[in-house]
C-alpha cells in the first residue's frame, strides 16, 4: 500500500499507521451497532412452539419426534452462539491487555478488526471502540481519537461517570491538536462534575488536563504555582502520572529562573517522570521536550 493512500474503511490499518479521522468515521458508520430485537431472542421458543403444534396436528409416533429434533437444533444453535461470544470476549480481552501493556499499535489493529464482528453485540463493540480510542490517543493520532471519543459519548448518558472521563480525555486530545478554545470550554463545563471525583483516575486526568492546558498556552509560571500536591493528585493515573511530571519539568525548564532553582527542579521532576515511564515514551508523547533543556541523557 502506498503510504500516502488512506486505508479502505473495512481494511485494518497497518501496524505502523493509524487510520485517518475520515476512515474511522466511515468504519464506524458502516458497522454501527444493532441492538438485539426482543423478537429475535424469543425466536427459538416460537420455533419450538410451532413444531409442537405441527406435531399435534399431524399425530402419529413419527410426528412427535419433530419437537425433539427442533429442541436439539435450538440447543446446537445456542451453543454455537455461545462459543462465538466467548471467542469475541477472548479477543476483546486480549486487545484490552495489549493496550494496558502499552502495545498500542497491535491493540489498535485488533480493535479495528473486531468492530465489524461485534455489530450485534453493542456492549462489546463499545469496549472495542474504547480500546481503539485509547490506542489512537497513545500513538499520537489525536484527531482520529476525537472521532472515537465522540462515538463513545453518543452511547452513554451525559451524567454517566464514564462519559465524564471520556470528555476529559477528549479535551486532552483537543489540546494536543491545538483546539485550545474547544478544550477550554470543555474543561470549564467539567469542573463541577469532576470535583467529587478528585481522588479518582477521572479527577487525576482532569488535573493533568489543566496542567497540559497551561503548557499549551505557555503559562509555565502559572502551572508551577499551581503544582502543589501534584504528585498525590496524579497518583491515581499509575505510571501515566509520569506524563504530568514530565510536563512540570518542561515548565521549570521554560521558566529557567536561576533565582528559583528552575534548572535543578526541572531535573528533579524529569527523574520522577522517568521513574514511571521510559524517557523515549515521554519524548514520543511530548516532542517539544529536548535533552539540552532538561539536561538528562537519552535512554
Amino acid at each position: 500500500m502506498n503510504p500516502a493512500t488512506p486505508p479502505a474503511p473495512d481494511a485494518a490499518p497497518p501496524a505502523w499507521r493509524a487510520p485517518t479521522p475520515e476512515a474511522l468515521e466511515a468504519h464506524l458508520q458502516r458497522h454501527a451497532a444493532i441492538a438485539p430485537s426482543p423478537w429475535a431472542r424469543r425466536a427459538p421458543l416460537f420455533v419450538l412452539g410451532g413444531v409442537v403444534l405441527l406435531a399435534v396436528v399431524l399425530q402419529g409416533p413419527a410426528a412427535w419426534l419433530l419437537p425433539w429434533l427442533a429442541l436439539v437444533g435450538i440447543l446446537l444453535f445456542g451453543r454455537q452462539k455461545l462459543l462465538a461470544r466467548r471467542s469475541f470476549e477472548r479477543r476483546l480481552s486480549r486487545a484490552q491487555e495489549l493496550a494496558t501493556l502499552r502495545h498500542h499499535r497491535p491493540a489498535l489493529r485488533s480493535a479495528w478488526r473486531l468492530i465489524p464482528e461485534l455489530v450485534h453485540l453493542p456492549a462489546q463493540q463499545h469496549r472495542a471502540v474504547a480500546v481503539l480510542a485509547h490506542a489512537l490517543d497513545n500513538v499520537g493520532a489525536y484527531e482520529t481519537a476525537i472521532v472515537a471519543y465522540d462515538r463513545l459519548l453518543n452511547d452513554l448518558p451525559k451524567d454517566h461517570p464514564g462519559a465524564i472521563h471520556l470528555k476529559v480525555q477528549r479535551a486532552i486530545a483537543s489540546l494536543f491538536t491545538h483546539q485550545l478554545s474547544d478544550a477550554d470550554d470543555a474543561l470549564r463545563r467539567l469542573r463541577g462534575p469532576v470535583e467529587p471525583l478528585a481522588k479518582t483516575p477521572i479527577g487525576a486526568s482532569y488535573r493533568f488536563a489543566l496542567l497540559f492546558q497551561s503548557v499549551q498556552t505557555a503559562h509555565y509560571a502559572e502551572a508551577i504555582d499551581e503544582s502543589d500536591g501534584l504528585v498525590e493528585a496524579l497518583r491515581p493515573l499509575g505510571v501515566e502520572a509520569g506524563y504530568g511530571h514530565a510536563l512540570l519539568a518542561w515548565c521549570h525548564a521554560q521558566r529557567n529562573d536561576p533565582e528559583r532553582n528552575d534548572a535543578s527542579l526541572a531535573q528533579t521532576w524529569w527523574q520522577r517522570a522517568t521513574t514511571l515511564l521510559p524517557a523515549s515514551a515521554l519524548r514520543a508523547r511530548f516532542p517539544e521536550i529536548r535533552d539540552e533543556i532538561v539536561g538528562v541523557p537519552r535512554d
